[in-house]
């Protein structure tokens, strides 16, 4: 199987294996893309250029562009319809990719890695209110935060 080769235009090449390798080249993003999630049925895509695409994985088509970062969003975690992103803004951001709204922003020192944690079965089923989120820090730290409907908090 052939590499994708880097497309040195800011464009994310995407190869995808159905019998025959097809390549899908998703346009919208004016910086280099550093993270990549996928969640029902969507690639979503955060880049240097502060923002983050919701892609249609059926067609290269980017249906939204989620904006409040000021600057790289450096990692994603995704869980059904709750996205978290983390900046080199410091900030770690919480997104209901239903309404396509950021639901909670929490200041961070640093932000190098996210991960969402949904509820344990038995808990409150889907929506931000019932996660957790943990960030990673260049200090050497892990915190934790539970996202929901009044913010996060720790």
């Amino acid at each position: 199987m052939e590499e994708p080769q880097q497309q040195g235009d800011g464009q994310a090449a995407v190869w995808v294996y159905s019998g025959a390798p097809h390549c899908c080249v998703y346009k919208g993003h004016t910086d280099s893309v550093i993270c990549l999630q996928s969640a029902e049925g969507k690639l979503i895509s955060g880049s240097v250029d502060t923002t983050i695409r919701v892609w249609s994985v059926q067609q290269p088509a980017c249906e939204n562009v989620l904006q409040g970062h000021s600057d790289w969003v450096r990692c994603m975690d995704c869980s059904g319809s709750v996205l978290a992103s983390g900046s080199d803004d410091h900030t770690v951001r919480i997104w209901d990719l239903t309404t396509n709204a950021c639901v909670a922003t929490h200041e961070a020192q640093s932000v190098n890695c996210v991960q969402l944690v949904p509820p344990r079965s038995g808990g409150a089923a889907g929506g931000a209110a019932s996660f957790r989120v943990y960030y990673g820090t260049e200090e050497g730290c892990v915190y934790g935060l539970e996202a929901g409907e009044g913010g996060a908090r720790f």
